[in-house]
């Protein structure tokens, strides 16, 4: 009884992303990945030159497509650093204000100007105008959200991993190929950061809802601010077939007045993507309520070469405040037709846990004989072994505590 009304509820959740209507459009807030597919129709010696727009870390600002690094069936390993999220576009009149108030008041107090003080309350009053122009620009956000993207319209991207927005510098050419200009991430943004979305084939028009694998273009807001329908080359954000010089299997990504084509998949629909909700690219630890210890992979103390999945006891006062990166798993709700969609975390769905640190993912492997007990080991590959079915703790549905199903063995493997 119990189990039937589980399996409705995961039916009839109304998060559940899996409604063949919802899903096919895309929306603000929505989190989505950015192909390009491979141009061997347009130049026939170029092989290969394909992949999904991504990063190259925290640090480094550069936006490139890495050669090899997964295609449309098999997602690259670091899918976060590919996902971007679709706002609307921000106002940045105050803020371009404050910037040259700022650059205003350092000249002044390097020439030790007496008109220091009087610079100093206009940039207190633009300040406060900024600060009020980035809370309507977090209203108008809240407003739209789930509003159906259509071509014409302008939107920017916010990378989730890094919280920046996928930018591009006006007058400043890129670093390998000099007749593009700059893309990068910044992290408040400005008017480079305005995209409209263009159809990339004739057969739709403009005021078309945007429909999730459609190939679209990206075209810089710099590039044509007054008739987004005007005839002639655009300046949108491509592809280069210049590689990075300390990346060699990176291609610069850029924008130049050629097209390239962008095929836009959902990872996460805006109303999964709620603080509230546990979903695809999540980061969580795994706490054992009773033993008050953390699912942890870390090396033996007498054998440093050797990592192994333990429960580890914290030292701290309490145990929930332990803060060990070791014991940090990225969780992946796992689609067997749709490999690039994500999702939130309901009962009786498939997931992965790969560990942050290494990279790695938690494997359940048989019994050796020589082993009495099980362990849980890790592999560098996701496989069948993998998977894993989240479970309601008997007649109570609890977001604390959950027990997990090994998919293979069919076993309760631990309670969490």
């Amino acid at each position: 009884m119990v189990d039937r009304l589980v399996r409705l509820r995961s039916v009839c959740s109304p998060t559940n992303s899996f409604d063949s209507f919802r899903s096919t459009h895309l929306r603000i807030g929505d989190v989505i990945s950015l192909y390009a597919p491979d141009s061997r129709g347009e130049n026939n010696n170029i092989c290969g030159h394909e992949g999904f727009l991504s990063t190259l870390g925290l640090v480094d600002e550069r936006c490139v497509v890495v050669e090899g690094h997964g295609n449309l069936q098999s997602p690259p390993e670091t899918f976060r650093d590919c996902l971007f999220r679709i706002c609307p576009i921000n106002r940045y009149s105050a803020q371009k204000q404050l910037w040259m108030e700022q650059k205003r008041l350092q000249y002044s107090n390097s020439n030790s100007s007496s008109d220091s003080f009087i610079d100093e309350e206009m940039l207190i009053r633009v300040e406060i105008a900024a600060e009020k122009e980035r809370e309507q620009n977090r209203n108008d956000y809240t407003k739209m959200l789930g509003n159906i993207v259509q071509y014409g319209s302008s939107i920017q991207l916010l990378h989730v991993k890094s919280d920046k927005y996928l930018t591009m510098q006006k007058n400043s050419p890129a670093r390998q190929e000099r007749n593009a200009m700059r893309v990068y991430l910044d992290k408040l943004g400005n008017e480079g950061s305005w995209f409209f979305v263009e159809p990339a084939y004739k057969h739709v028009s403009l005021g078309d809802n945007v429909m999730s694998g459609e190939r679209i273009t990206l075209v810089s807001f710099t590039s044509n601010n007054s008739n987004i329908s005007s005839v002639g080359p655009k300046l949108q954000l491509h592809l280069s077939n210049h590689r990075l010089n300390d990346h060699k299997n990176c291609w610069e990504v850029n924008c130049l007045n050629e097209q390239t084509e962008w095929q836009a998949h959902v990872f996460l629909q805006y109303d999964e993507n709620m603080t509230e909700n546990v979903k695809s690219g999540d980061v969580l630890r795994l706490f054992h309520a009773d033993q008050q210890t953390f699912l942890t992979l870390d090396s033996e103390p007498k054998n440093i070469q050797n990592d192994r999945v333990f429960l580890r006891l914290t030292n701290r006062p309490s145990a929930t405040d332990a803060t060990s990166s070791r014991a940090l798993w990225e969780i992946q709700v796992f689609n067997r037709e749709m490999p690039l969609r994500g999702g939130a975390l309901t009962w009786r769905k498939f997931v992965r846990f790969k560990h942050l640190a290494t990279d790695q993912y938690l494997t359940v492997l048989p019994i050796d004989k020589e082993i009495k007990n099980n362990e849980e080991l890790i592999n560098k590959k996701a496989n069948n072994n993998t998977k894993i079915i989240f479970y309601p703790i008997i007649q109570q549905l609890s977001f604390n505590f959950v027990q997990y199903l090994h998919n293979q063995k069919q076993k309760i493997q631990h309670i969490f």
